[in-house]
């Protein structure tokens, strides 16, 4: 995956000079050769398409539509990303997934590329994408699931199609993207001028396909307080339990969108539909989804995480013993019934103590048994209740 993303990006780089022709040969051969397969010239795909599809309002986006090089299958599910950049930058995301299998979909927003109209702030991409999806999902090459991949500013049309929460779609991979539009402009109430300007100039300057910068600095400004206009790219909690599908998110701490990305995090994780499927935790090797449930056999060492009435239903036998002899039953090991503390938590099937799984004659030191705890259960979280 690492190598493909790297020769995506080279491709990148070179694209945006060649033709619609020599694009589609140099595909071919990056996928001859991530696949390790002979390079293929002049093959084309069952599907390729490089169309302006026309929204509800009648604008019409400039959309390419590719399906997987020598692909013997009919219908496919599909990827897309939509952008104000071109068909030759972050778009080309989407092309990562003709190696497994899916359809890539490359969309100009409204205003940017080849596209129709004018450049919106993201207000009109909740509907643009529902228009795209409903067409996706309907055509005879689709198996009626669409995921959509975004970056940036592909990212932040991406959040927003949980305002219309278009059924076909089945997953996002949102990369550095705010859920939050303003608070990226005015942070903390001050006008971002060096970065908005200089984007807004970069993207649809005099040199673009649709230089707009002027207005869209100008409405920008105009529209400097909260209120409607911002409410149109925020995400609020009644949007986010719309969210009924996996979604990925990747934040840097020092990015731009760090504060929307996290709310974002947040919304996704606790004010989605409940039925949606787990969402892992963006920086976790381990999964973190489901509560971790203490278990009903745990030595002397993790006796402190459950309760008292717990502790002393475990040490209960069918007649109630004696109080010294409770006393003494709930310091036993439920595995081996030794007597004395473990260091550790029971962490092995079936679990074990220190005398019967550590040693046999003396308690362990504190530093050996972290090591031991760190060997049957890395990053656990149990390995805070070591005793000393």
């Amino acid at each position: 995956m690492l190598r493909a993303l790297a020769l995506v990006a080279l491709v990148t780089l070179t694209d945006a000079r060649l033709t619609k022709e020599e694009r589609l040969d140099r595909h071919l051969k990056l996928y001859s050769e991530l696949k390790g397969t002979e390079p293929v010239s002049g093959v084309l795909p069952k599907v390729f398409k490089d169309i302006k599809l026309p929204m509800s309002d009648g604008t019409r986006l400039s959309t390419i539509v590719l399906s997987p090089p020598f692909s013997k299958a009919e219908k496919w599910p599909a990827v897309i990303d939509r952008s104000p950049y071109g068909h030759f930058a972050t778009e080309l995301l989407a092309d990562i997934f003709l190696l497994f299998g899916f359809v890539s979909v490359e969309q100009d927003m409204r205003g940017a590329g080849k596209s129709e109209g004018n450049f919106s702030l993201w207000h009109s991409d909740a509907t643009d994408g529902a228009d795209t999806l409903a067409w996706i999902a309907a055509q005879p090459w689709s198996d009626g699931r669409v995921f959509e991949i975004g970056a940036s500013a592909d990212g932040i049309a991406a959040e927003m199609m949980a305002m219309s929460a278009p059924p076909s779609l089945k997953g996002q991979f949102i990369i550095f993207a705010t859920a939050e539009a303003r608070d990226t402009f005015y942070p903390g109430g001050a006008y971002r001028q060096g970065l908005i300007d200089g984007w807004l100039k970069g993207t649809f300057g005099p040199s673009s396909d649709h230089p707009q910068w002027e207005w869209l600095i100008a409405e920008t400004k105009r529209n400097e307080a909260p209120g409607p206009w911002w409410n149109n790219v925020t995400m609020f909690p009644t949007q986010w339990a719309n969210i009924t599908w996996p979604t990925v998110g990747w934040a840097g701490w020092y990015d731009i969108f760090l504060k929307g990305n996290l709310l974002a995090f947040e919304g996704v994780q606790k004010k989605a539909d409940p039925k949606a499927p787990p969402r892992p935790h963006p920086h976790s090797l381990r999964p973190t989804t489901a509560p971790i449930a203490p278990s009903p056999r745990l030595c002397r060492c993790a006796a402190s995480r459950t309760s008292s009435s717990t502790r002393a239903a475990t040490a209960r036998t069918p007649q109630p013993p004696s109080r010294a002899t409770a006393s003494r039953a709930a310091r036993r090991c439920p595995s081996c019934s030794a007597s004395r503390p473990s260091p550790v938590r029971c962490t092995t099937t079936p679990p074990k103590c220190r005398r019967c799984a550590l040693t046999r004659t003396r308690r362990l030191p504190l530093a050996a048994a972290r090591s031991h705890a760190e060997a049957a259960e890395p990053g656990s979280r149990a390995l805070r209740t070591w005793t000393t």
